[in-house]
């Protein structure tokens, strides 16, 4: 046996190359999630931590909760009761244990996937997600945590950078390299979708109820400056654009830009050559339903203005992505892991 390209375009051969792929698939979309919530956290903290924890609301930290789609998930777990402050929402995104949600879970989730697929990861890929597990495990975690919640998080963002850039430097360019790149790039294009989607949604409220004055002007400044610091995308955006954030330069940045590792048109690129890798000769032969819907968005994109796209609605245009994302998973799982 030769691989998983074969066992995915034939769509018959070995069970065990099947559950390899879907695990390495898998463990970098988990561990591609960890980053992208330590990121909102990180930045949720920050805006908490300038406005006080001790007001009893939840502020910018709920909002988590509406991107990950878990609110009624976290109501059950802490009885709704427990939303005294954005801290007991930090500390259920770090540590609950129902449902794949906080960081510790979704660690565990990654790091159980490549375990079982360590033949087809590098010893260090490996080792790295051990030691990640076992320290989100650990009972000093939550300790680490409650002490400094910003140190905490910036050890959980360079863990995961770790990871993929152990992965990226140790593995050869084969099916199981682009099955791990396929997963942590559309985990990204989904995550920041959802970011965006909801950074956007708020901008246009407050644009909608505020006066027109300097003062409502400087608060969209800042929803966007938060957006950019979230998805880790700040300093590259102040590079290209000198200091000038408004909502057509954060579009184009976020979602068209195609050197920008973070952007949707840099991440759709990047699926759909690890999904044509994958595919290998038979791609001549056949073309997957996932390339061809993601092939379809990244050609939208390439020739869009962020002019369009506000001219469509971007709260929709971003919803349609996600829903793109979505049957693209199906897709993949559908071809390959069956």
């Amino acid at each position: 046996m030769n691989g998983v390209a074969q066992q995915i375009t034939e769509k018959r051969g070995g069970a065990m190359l099947s559950r390899v792929a879907e695990n390495l698939f898998w463990a970098a979309r988990y561990i591609e999630r960890v980053d992208g919530l330590a990121r909102l956290m990180d930045q949720a903290f920050q805006v908490e931590f300038d406005s006080g924890f001790d007001d009893g609301t939840t502020g910018p930290v709920e909002s988590i909760l509406e991107i990950l789609g878990c609110r009624e998930q976290c109501a059950t777990d802490t009885n709704q009761a427990a939303f005294k402050s954005g801290q007991d929402l930090m500390r259920w995104l770090a540590f609950g244990k129902n449902g794949l949600y906080s960081i510790r879970s979704m660690v565990a989730a990654a790091r159980e996937n490549a375990r079982s697929t360590q033949e087809a990861l590098s010893a260090e890929a490996w080792n790295q997600i051990n030691r990640f597990h076992l320290s989100m495990s650990s009972r000093k975690a939550e300790g680490r945590f409650l002490a400094s919640p910003v140190r905490f998080l910036e050890s959980v963002k360079r863990s995961c950078v770790l990871f993929a850039g152990l992965i990226d430097a140790t593995l050869p360019r084969d099916e199981a390299y682009h099955f791990v790149q396929l997963g942590s790039y559309l985990e990204r294009i989904d995550m920041t979708s959802r970011i965006l989607a909801s950074a956007t949604r708020n901008v246009l409220i407050e644009t909608a109820a505020g006066d027109g004055t300097a003062a409502s002007e400087e608060l969209e400044g800042l929803r966007w400056t938060g957006l950019l610091k979230a998805v880790g995308a700040q300093e590259a955006y102040l590079r290209r654009f000198r200091g000038d954030i408004t909502s057509e330069g954060v579009l184009k940045f976020l979602l068209l830009e195609h050197e920008f590792p973070r952007s949707l048109r840099f991440g759709l690129n990047r699926c759909l050559e690890s999904l044509q890798e994958i595919a290998g000769p038979e791609r001549t032969k056949y073309v997957s339903e996932a390339e061809r819907l993601l092939g379809r968005l990244e050609s939208d994109l390439r020739y869009l203005e962020p002019s369009d796209i506000l001219a469509r609605g971007p709260v929709v245009f971003l919803g349609e992505i996600q829903n793109i994302c979505a049957k693209v998973g199906g897709e993949i799982a559908r071809d390959c892991f069956v």
